[in-house]
């Protein structure tokens, strides 16, 4: 399976976790000036904003370590922007930065990891 494929895979299996999970997806792979957040949902009062982290192994480590300070920042800072531009209220939303990792094995079943407010506008 290509990269591309892999990744695709990985984002759709994302999508319908969150949704048994009692997540919303609002929308998926939002892009600004900043970078790219895969998937934007809520949880009850809370925007959860998810990084996808999708390998067909561990060999070089857990999908879940992929997600650098560098890519951290790039996904606050959309974040921001995406709450920038939407009507949520005079208050400041509640929200939330997740990760989730999986790995499609060779037998084509996924481990799914998810990791919630792994990090946040104190780092």
């Amino acid at each position: 399976m290509s990269l591309r494929k892999l990744g695709e895979a990985g984002e759709y299996l994302a999508q319908n976790f969150l949704k048994q999970h009692n997540h919303t997806v609002i929308a998926t792979n939002y892009r600004s000036r900043f970078g790219e957040i895969d998937i934007i949902a809520k949880e009850g009062d809370c925007y959860v904003f998810v990084e996808v982290k999708t390998r067909s192994s561990k060999r070089f480590g857990s999908p879940l370590e992929a997600v650098t300070y560098r890519k951290r920042q790039r996904i606050l800072m959309t974040a921001l922007h995406w709450i920038g531009t939407q009507n949520l209220g005079a208050e400041e939303p509640a929200y939330r930065f997740d990760v989730l990792g999986i790995v499609v094995g060779s037998d084509g079943l996924a481990t799914i990891t998810h990791d919630k407010g792994v990090f946040g506008e104190g780092e």
